[in-house]
């Protein structure tokens, strides 16, 4: 008998040479450190509501190792931010490629000084700016910077990138055949097969079932055998990649899918774009992400999933076994160097329809995922935009009385546990509020009690807000001025690169820091502001300040709901 089952073929063929053009030659990029390159995180990771644009270099637990330009050209950007890159240089090559080295700690000293000017002359500590071409000309092997853990990074490290200048699309760096040694292949750690209709099923369920791997050398398959299955399904697996220097789970390069040796579905994440990196949280099970932090991905697309990454889909990668026979199902894993692994298992079509075991609860509102979607009451509006979803929507709704602390009811939208790719908007009206309150009111969702501001504009009454997380929501107030203190116990990080500085630590406790600046004797003085550690630092310049005893220091800091604090004391040495 023939083997069937149901194709609906739609190719999309896209190499990296396509795009780009033929990779440069392998000298071109050399390593940004004069030190072994030992990854940490890799290009196309699965982060969260991104995927990771570079390669994470790790500097031995240790700020301050110099970083070198890995290709001549000119320094085109410079940007300086609170979170994010922190402080990042960009650097641009005649081949059509740019450089991005992040997490800097400080940059060379000519760059710092042109850096430092423009923060002067704006009066921010944030930057962006695009120096000129002849401003900063850079030679292959120039130092540029120092590593550090400035922005969003979690310890020290240099993160690297390569992209495509015209269009800022970052490229997998080892492309370029960085000095990385990898002769390890990617491992897979677990198999999850979908039911992806009401009368599909996996081994007689309804719901989605996980299967533990047995490795063997390169090969893995699953503990259960051969796996049975009943209509449409999808198929799901967790796996990383790793090099040679350590242990640390990073992403895959490429992941193809075949059954009886057809391929149905590859996915190589040579290049993307920025704008469509969110859309990383359709290509997992995003819910079970949320709910144990297991990055499971799905080998088959969502409706509305429009990644670059997905190079062959046929049937979006559904299979829907139309036989009794017994199919093969292989799933390859390869990474940048060309190392692969192979999980392999058989499945079969299951003959008889066994009841459901989901609990089949209606739907509140049905939303389908490329219309605009509103519902509303007399006190509650939700607008979801048009593609903001990647399927269709069973949207659960519920009202809770108002409790102390809120100035409304709670509302209890859907849950966290659906993606979405654009934010959607929250308007509640509140109750027994004067105009004066209304401008500190903001809408807040509560994650196990606790409130998370989602914002607070004045709208006809209303108070909306914008999230891309669903849950439970309300109105609250925010009349509390952000806290100021002369920061202590963080000493040991500025000692040890012999820096003297002046530090305050600020916080807020729920519409957020908008505006902090510091004064010193008057005059507006730059204080970096490290928002993951709740610190303003002011390094101390004596080319434009005195510091004695006399000295006066002023920080004033605002939150989004414009309450205010002013702190000023003298200057203290450390």
């Amino acid at each position: 008998m023939k083997k069937k089952w149901i194709l609906a073929i739609f190719f999309t063929k896209v190499s990296l040479c396509s795009i780009l053009g033929q990779p440069a030659s392998n000298s071109m990029f050399i390593s940004p450190m004069k030190i072994p390159l030992n990854i940490s995180g890799g290009f196309g990771e699965i982060r969260t509501n991104h995927i990771h644009s570079g390669i994470d270099f790790r500097t031995g637990g240790e700020i301050g190792k110099t970083v070198y330009a890995s290709a001549g050209g000119f320094i085109s950007r410079i940007k300086i931010e609170p979170g994010g890159f922190g402080k990042a240089i960009y650097i641009d090559h005649p081949e059509g490629y740019t450089s991005v080295y992040a997490h800097l700690d400080a940059l060379r000293p000519d760059i710092e000084s042109y850096v430092k000017q423009k923060q002067y002359e704006n009066k921010l500590f944030p930057l962006d700016v695009f120096p000129q071409k002849t401003d900063f000309v850079i030679k292959q092997g120039d130092s540029i910077a120092y590593s550090g853990n400035s922005g969003g990074s979690q310890g020290p490290h240099l993160h690297f990138e390569i992209r495509e200048t015209v269009k800022q699309s970052p490229i997998q760096p080892l492309l370029f055949k960085l000095p990385v040694v990898d002769t390890k292949a990617p491992s897979f750690y677990g198999l999850t097969i979908y039911p992806l209709s009401k009368d599909s099923r996996v081994a007689g369920s309804g719901r989605k079932v996980n299967y533990q791997i047995i490795q063997a050398g390169n090969d893995f398959k699953p503990k259960a055998g051969l796996i049975t299955v009943r209509g449409p399904v999808g198929i799901g697996a967790e796996v990383f990649d790793a090099v040679d220097s350590n242990a640390s789970r990073t992403g895959f390069y490429m992941l193809t899918l075949k059954i009886d040796s057809n391929l149905i579905y590859k996915n190589e994440i040579a290049s993307f774009a920025f704008g469509e990196s969110r859309y990383i949280n359709s290509m997992i099970d995003y819910a079970e992400y949320m709910k144990t932090r297991r990055k499971i991905t799905k080998l088959f697309v969502d409706p509305n999933n429009k990644l670059s990454v997905y190079k062959t889909m046929v049937n979006r990668g559904e299979i829907n076994l139309q036989d009794t026979l017994t199919h093969d199902i292989e799933i390859t894993a390869s990474d940048a160097y060309g190392n692969k692994s192979n999980l392999r298992f058989k499945i079969k079509a299951q003959s008889v329809l066994t009841p459901s075991d989901t609990f089949d609860d209606k739907c509140f509102r049905y939303f389908p995922f490329q219309k605009e979607n509103i519902f509303s009451t007399d006190s509650f509006k939700l607008l979801v935009p048009s593609n903001a979803l990647y399927k269709d929507l069973c949207l659960k709704y519920s009202e809770k009385p108002r409790r102390q602390g809120f100035n409304s009811k709670i509302y209890q939208v859907g849950d966290s546990s659906t993606p979405f790719q654009f934010p959607f908007e929250i308007s509640i009206k509140p109750q027994g509020l004067t105009l004066a309150l209304m401008e500190k009111a903001l809408v807040v969702r509560l994650d196990n009690n606790y409130a998370n501001s989602i914002g607070g504009t004045i709208e006809k009454g209303f108070i909306k807000g914008k999230t891309y997380i669903m849950g439970s929501f309300a109105v609250t107030l925010d009349t509390t001025p952000p806290r100021i203190s002369v920061a202590h116990g963080f000493s040991t990080y500025y000692q040890r690169i012999k820096k003297t500085y002046i530090a305050f630590r600020i916080t807020d406790n729920l519409s957020g820091i908008r505006d902090y600046n510091g004064y010193i004797n008057g005059e507006w003085a730059l204080f970096e502001y490290d928002a993951k550690r709740d610190l303003m630092i002011h390094q101390l310049d004596e080319t434009r300040f005195q510091y004695n005893s006399n000295t006066t220091i002023r920080i004033e800091v605002s939150d989004s709901k414009n309450n205010k604090t002013t702190l000023e004391t003298k200057y203290r040495p450390n």
